[in-house]
């Protein structure tokens, strides 16, 4: 045997492996590709970071999570235990849980592969690996540092085991379900609706009463945290959540009550669908349009699989969930669903392939063609403002001060965008102290009778000096500490107060 032969059948004898190995690879390129202009910070970013600092500074382990945008409640901590990982373990380096965030947005190429393999075969594994590898939305959270990215990645490996378990009906599989949708939810609360799962597990499950108990068991261990500082702040949290109203007024008219429907329907989820996918407007819209036909013939006719139609059914549950949440979505909070959307993305394009091989192939190189172009275009002219104007006011504090630590103030919770991430920068540098010299952030003509020392009018943004100015008079003048020991008692310590 030749050596070309020898390779050719190495080749075909691998070549499963080498096409998923292709499709990772491709993948880890539109998550890294351009990276120093794509990585997402900001406020929440720069805090999240800096109180996992904080925390691996003071060796103590965060109980609670930041503040909800929807009430006066709190997450669970994980998505801060979650990056301590990468923060400890490089501490000197910025974008360490950037990095390791989009690591782990590479992982959840293989883990859908592995999920469409046993659902159906391996080409139908490597058709959703390569869907979700180029969806734009996964590429999009892979970069930015927020608690919907990390919710996305639990969703994945959800999924896969969701999947094992309807295939398998191995008891464990139902166990790690409901507690990685418990510490999904503790996360962010967004994941509420993955819950449907579990009584969806439990309708094909064979020892009923034994997977209940154990299920609720392991659903109840990661709220933990949550139950401790519940009972530390006076039932603060249980309180609040069960305060919470519906602010939709009464009496509505069935129009009323019936455009919000519509809107969901015909509006709110085909834009979700098709920033997942990432294609063009009109051949995603006709798109969706097939995926609803086809699959809705193929429950008539029931041809569609028990394991496929507990797929489907799940996710017709959490958008029912999603139509009666009376509260706003926002499409980042929806990372619990876009494994999903891929799926039935595949999935219809992989019946399709079946029926006419002529039509599924050019169903899937459209979509994938429109997606990849605008893919590319984004990463292309992607900017990153935030860190290009951190980096100037830090290389200028440091060129005028190189022996001095700074304690950083921010005008009247104004530009924390800024503010934050500089903090953030300072601190990976080593250039913040609470004994340091204290300078004040704000933005141009802000009422500040201080000493200028940086003005960037181009910017509309100022550095003062506040040498000798008390703690009493920083405070009335609506100066706030940014430092990262401040950051972190603001979101851990403030109902010990």
């Amino acid at each position: 045997m030749t050596k070309l032969k020898r390779i050719k059948l190495l080749f075909f004898e691998n070549r499963i492996k080498i096409l998923i190995l292709l499709i990772i690879i491709f993948a880890a390129f539109l998550r890294f590709y351009n990276y120093d202009n794509r990585f997402g910070i900001a406020a929440d970013q720069a805090r999240d970071v800096l109180i996992v600092r904080q925390a691996l500074r003071d060796h103590t382990l965060p109980l609670v999570g930041p503040f909800s945008a929807a009430g006066s409640f709190v997450f669970g901590p994980y998505w801060y235990w979650f990056f301590v990982i990468p923060v400890a373990l490089f501490p000197h380096y910025l974008l360490a849980p950037w990095i390791f965030q989009s690591i782990l947005y590479v992982l959840i190429i293989p883990i859908t592969y592995l999920a469409g393999k046993k659902i159906i075969n391996y080409k139908f594994g490597l058709l959703l690996a390569f869907f979700t590898a180029i969806s734009a939305k996964e590429i999009t959270l892979s970069t930015n540092l927020i608690i919907s990215a990390l919710v996305g990645f639990f969703a994945f490996v959800i999924f896969y085991f969701f999947i094992k378990f309807l295939k398998e009906k191995k008891s464990v599989d139902i166990y790690i379900i409901s507690f990685l949708i418990s510490l999904s939810i503790n996360t962010h609360f967004e994941a509420v609706p993955l819950i449907f799962l579990i009584p969806m597990a439990l309708v094909y499950s064979k020892q009923k009463a034994k997977d209940i108990v154990f299920s609720i068991i392991f659903f109840i261990i990661p709220f933990a945290p949550l139950f401790i500082f519940n009972l530390n702040s006076n039932f603060y949290e249980s309180s609040n959540i069960l305060n919470l109203h519906n602010q939709a007024p009464n009496g509505r008219t069935i129009v009323q009550v019936l455009k919000p429907w519509f809107d969901f329907g015909f509006t709110f989820i085909p834009r979700v669908w098709r920033d997942v996918l990432g294609s063009n407007a009109i051949i995603a819209n006709l798109f969706i349009i097939l995926s609803i036909l086809l699959n809705l013939i193929m429950l008539i006719k029931r041809k569609m699989p028990k394991e496929i139609l507990g797929i489907f059914f799940s996710f017709v549950l959490m958008l029912a969930f999603l139509l009666l949440y009376k509260g706003r979505l926002f499409e980042n909070f929806l990372s619990f669903i876009f494994p999903f959307i891929l799926f039935i993305s595949a999935w219809t394009c992989f019946i399709l392939f079946k029926k006419n091989k002529f039509a599924g192939t050019f169903v899937i190189i459209i979509i994938s063609l429109f997606t990849l172009i605008s893919n590319f275009s984004q990463i292309n002219n992607a900017v990153n403002n935030t860190s290009t104007i951190t980096n100037y006011f830090k290389n200028a504090l440091i060129k005028n001060y190189p022996n001095t630590k700074f304690s950083l103030y921010n005008y009247n919770n104004i530009n924390t965008d800024i503010a934050y991430s500089l903090s953030l920068y300072l601190d990976m540098e080593g250039k913040i102290s609470d004994q340091g010299m204290r300078i004040g952030f704000a933005n141009v003509g802000a009422p500040v009778n201080h000493q200028i020392i940086i003005n960037n009018k181009a910017l509309g943004l100022t550095i003062y000096t506040l040498h000798g100015t008390s703690n009493k008079e920083i405070n009335k003048e609506n100066f706030k500490p940014v430092n990262a020991n401040n950051i972190y008692n603001q979101v851990e310590n403030w109902y010990k107060h």
